[in-house]
C-alpha cells in the first residue's frame, strides 16, 4: 500500500494503529477549525497525550502533508470502524467560525488528493449519501461535533462528484490528465538525479510511465517499484511477489516473480539510477546523449523482454516531449525528498544519523514504545 506522490512533507505520529485492518473504501474530510501550517499540525499530531491523527493535511496554501502511513489506521473520526476503512484528511481554513471557510488552493489540492487515493486504492468513484453509507463521509457522522465545519459540509456532494468524473476521465484540477500529473512527478524526482549520473531524465521518466502505467499498477500501488526491478541475488530490502508476464522469443508467458519493494518512490528512481550506472552491462548508458539510441540500449541490454519495448518508450517520449528535461541548459526541477532532510531521535540524549533513527522510530512504533516515556522522535526539515 502506498502513500501520495503528491505529499511535499512528512512527519509521522506515533498516534495509529499499524496496520489499517480493513480495506480502503472511504475518505473522510476533518477541518482543523484553524490555520495550522503543515509543521504546527504534525507537532500537534506527534505529542501521544493528543491521542489524534490524520493520515494527511492540507494548509491553506494547498500543501499537502503525510502525518500517518496509508496502510495504518489514524486516530481521526471518533470512529475506529470508520478510520479503519478511510483516508482521513484535515483541512486549514482560511476563515474562522461560523463558515470556517477554505481557501481555493486548499480546495484544489483536496480534489487531487481525493482522485489520487481513489485511484491508488481502486476505488471507482467517491459517493457521497449523506450518511455513513457513502465513501466520502464527515466526522459529524461518528460524533457530536459541528466538524467539517459549515463550508466543506456544503462541498462534499461537489466534491464526490468532480472526483468521480477525474477517475473516468482522469483529469485534474490543472487541467493536466492523471498522466500528466504523474509525468510531472517523475520530474521531480528524476531529472537532477539523472543528470547528476549522466544519464538522460527522459529515458528515467519515460521507462516509469510505461513499467508503472503511469503510477497505477500493482507493483507501483504496492511496492513503490516504478520500474519493474526484480529482486536480483544482491537485493538484501523488502520483497513484494506478483504475477507477471515474459516474452520467452515467441509468445508471452506468465510467470510469479520477486521484486524489489521501497518505501518511497524517491528510493527506487535511487535505485534506478545506481542500477544503471553500477552494472556493466547498462555503463552504455552513461553519458549518453540521443534518447532515440538510449531507448534502443536499454532493450538490448536486457532490461526487458518486450519485442517492442525500444517504439514503446519512444512514443512515450514524443507524447510528453520529454526530451526538454535532458537539455543541460533547462531548468532543472529541484528533486522533492520522500520525506525530510533530517530526523533527529534522541535517547539520553543521543542523537542518531537519519538511516538509524528511521529504523529506531519503525521498531519503537512496532512494539508499542512510548514515544515520551522511553524516547523522542522528530522530523525536522
Amino acid at each position: 500500500m502506498s502513500n501520495s506522490a503528491l505529499v511535499s512533507y512528512t512527519q509521522l505520529s506515533p498516534n495509529c494503529n499499524a496496520p489499517r485492518n480493513q480495506k480502503i473504501s472511504k475518505i473522510t474530510i476533518h477541518h482543523m477549525a484553524g490555520s495550522l501550517t503543515l509543521p504546527q499540525f504534525g507537532a500537534l499530531v506527534a505529542r501521544p497525550s493528543r491521542q489524534m491523527s490524520a493520515n494527511y493535511a492540507i494548509d491553506k496554501d494547498g500543501n499537502i502533508g503525510l502525518f500517518c502511513d496509508e496502510a495504518n489506521r489514524s486516530w481521526c473520526s471518533s470512529s475506529p470502524w470508520n478510520d479503519h476503512r478511510a483516508v482521513t484528511i484535515e483541512v486549514a481554513n482560511d476563515g474562522g467560525a461560523p463558515n470556517w471557510h477554505v481557501s481555493d488552493k486548499s480546495m484544489a489540492a483536496l480534489l487531487d488528493l481525493c482522485t489520487d487515493i481513489c485511484r491508488r486504492n481502486g476505488m471507482a468513484k467517491l459517493e457521497y449519501t449523506g450518511d455513513k453509507n457513502g465513501s466520502l463521509t464527515m466526522h459529524c457522522f461518528y460524533a457530536a461535533t459541528a466538524c467539517p465545519g459549515p463550508y466543506l459540509k456544503s462541498k462534499f456532494a461537489e466534491i464526490a462528484k468532480t472526483v468521480t468524473a477525474r477517475l473516468a476521465g482522469e483529469q485534474t484540477s490543472g487541467g493536466q490528465t492523471a498522466q500528466e500529473q504523474f509525468v510531472k512527478i517523475m520530474v521531480e524526482k528524476c531529472q537532477s538525479r539523472c543528470q547528476a549520473a549522466k544519464l538522460l531524465p527522459s529515458l528515467c521518466i519515460a521507462q516509469a510511465c510505461l513499467e508503472s502505467a503511469y503510477g497505477t499498477s500493482e507493483l507501483a500501488v504496492q511496492a513503490n517499484n516504478l520500474f519493474g526491478i526484480k529482486q536480483g541475488s544482491g537485493w538484501k530490502g523488502a520483497v513484494y511477489s506478483k504475477a507477471t508476464k515474459e516474452w520467452d522469443g515467441s509468445k508471452y508467458i506468465t510467470i510469479t516473480a520477486p521484486f524489489r519493494k521501497y518505501d518511497t518512490m524517491v528510493a527506487c528512481v535511487e535505485d534506478y539510477i545506481a542500477k544503471l550506472t553500477g552494472m556493466e552491462r547498462y555503463k552504455n548508458l552513461v553519458g549518453c546523449t540521443d534518447i532515440a539510441t538510449a531507448c534502443k540500449y536499454i532493450r538490448e541490454d536486457g532490461w526487458a523482454t518486450s519485442p517492442t519495448y525500444t517504439e514503446n518508450l519512444l512514443k512515450v517520449v514524443d507524447k510528453f516531449n520529454l526530451t526538454q528535461y535532458d537539455a543541460t541548459n533547462t531548468p532543472v526541477v529541484p528533486a522533492e525528498p520522500d520525506a525530510p532532510t533530517k530526523q533527529i531521535i534522541s535517547i539520553d540524549p543521543v542523537e542518531l544519523p537519519n538511516a538509524a533513527a528511521m529504523e529506531f522510530y519503525k521498531l519503537a512504533q512496532k512494539y508499542g514504545l512510548d514515544n515520551d516515556r522511553y524516547y523522542h522522535a522528530k522530523y525536522v526539515q
